[in-house]
């Protein structure tokens, strides 16, 4: 989510410039007076084909507290195979710098999305994905120390959309990760697995 301004140029029918101002990572009201910068590229060579690349530059850090930039970088590329087939690939990597000692915290997260659409009201979605937190950082904490252990998870999920409107979606999911350590609590212990079955209703106006 980002909340602020933002300026639009096509330099043509395929490609499109974007330079924003925010008023910081996910925050609707301004938390620190620092603003937050960003941009986005986008080319779309053909019809059936997107590449997207989008920064973000900022200090997230409270008024009284000193300053630690982030920098965060999201790109992805899709693809419309046909009518009903429509491919994704997705890569995130971000730094902040470190409260503990010189130098970043560093994350990235990257997935694949294969989306095929059953009829006219119901779409599947199978995903693959992993994601990987230096000391944890944004998970466990998002000043993590340094003896804390790195988060590394992936695994797959797959999902059905009933759409019976244009402003309405039903999904189901079922999703699966795994674990380099056992992080996930269970009734017999930690455990490296983990997996849910979710819902979920999307509205839009």
């Amino acid at each position: 989510y980002e909340a602020g301004a933002r300026f639009t140029y096509e330099v043509g029918p395929k490609l499109t410039l974007t330079g924003l101002v925010l008023n910081g990572w996910q925050n609707i009201r301004e938390t620190n007076q620092a603003k937050a910068l960003g941009t986005q590229l986008q080319w779309r060579p053909t019809a059936k084909l997107l590449f997207n690349s989008s920064t973000f530059y900022g200090n997230e850090q409270p008024p009284d507290s000193l300053v630690r930039r982030r920098y965060f970088h999201d790109f992805y590329v899709t693809y419309a195979a046909t009518g009903r087939l429509n491919l994704a690939l997705v890569f995130d990597v971000g730094k902040q710098q470190s409260q503990y000692r010189r130098g970043y915290d560093t994350w990235h997260a990257g997935s694949a999305f294969v989306k095929y659409q059953l009829n006219s009201l119901v779409s599947s979605t199978l995903r693959a994905e992993y994601y990987y937190a230096q000391r944890g950082v944004f998970i466990t904490s998002i000043t993590p120390t340094l003896t804390d252990a790195d988060f590394y998870v992936g695994g797959p999920s797959l999902n059905f959309d009933y759409a019976p409107t244009s402003h309405v979606v039903f999904r189901i999911e079922g999703r699966y990760l795994r674990s380099q350590n056992p992080i996930f609590q269970h009734d017999f212990g930690p455990s490296r697995n983990y997996g849910n079955v979710t819902s979920s209703i999307a509205l839009s106006f």
